[in-house]
């Protein structure tokens, strides 16, 4: 989850690899991506001979951005607003909650669960989930209200914003 911290060096041998079709170094790979090596290891998968094995898809587009920056921004800019609780289904113990429906900004949400801090769902959400329903945007180029003529949300970005913007909040449901 932390910064992608590459030396002078690195680059070189990065850009050798590159220019040579050659493996990159494994301590320069877990550099690279230390979420991806991580979960491998803990999957007691993780063995750098095989990784050739496995074709793992990637799209590449502008702007695109690493999973360490982008877990990092949520810790940076704090979470999220406040949870607006629409319903609440008690358990039966001490009236806590088993499950909530919340209305809010999905994102927002996603990363006030990755950060496991509002006192409302420490500890009862991270890794528990059975259900995420996202609603993404559909690239309509247009701006919805409510009934009242309020501002809801903008639906305006598209191409490379709009891809970035659901694996954003795909990144962050898997944590």
């Amino acid at each position: 989850m932390g910064k992608i911290n590459l030396t002078d060096e690195d680059f070189r041998i990065l850009s050798e690899c590159i220019n040579d079709q050659t493996e990159v170094p494994e301590d320069l790979l877990l550099k690279l991506s230390p979420g991806f090596f991580e979960k491998l290891r803990q999957a007691g998968k993780f063995d750098y001979k095989e990784l050739d094995k496995y074709k793992i898809p990637t799209i590449e587009y502008a702007g695109k951005r690493p999973e360490s920056v982008i877990l990092a921004q949520a810790a940076i800019t704090g979470g999220a607003a406040p949870l607006q609780i629409i319903r609440s289904f008690a358990n039966g113990k001490n009236g806590d909650w088993k499950n909530l429906i919340l209305q809010g900004d999905n994102l927002q949400f996603l990363k006030t669960c990755y950060l496991n801090q509002d006192p409302l769902i420490k500890g009862k959400v991270k890794g528990k989930v059975k259900l995420i329903c996202i609603d993404p945007p559909f690239a309509t180029k247009s701006d919805f209200g409510g009934k009242e003529g309020e501002r809801s949300y903008s639906d305006k970005v598209d191409t490379a914003e709009f891809i970035e913007g659901l694996r954003e909040r795909l990144i962050y449901c898997n944590y």
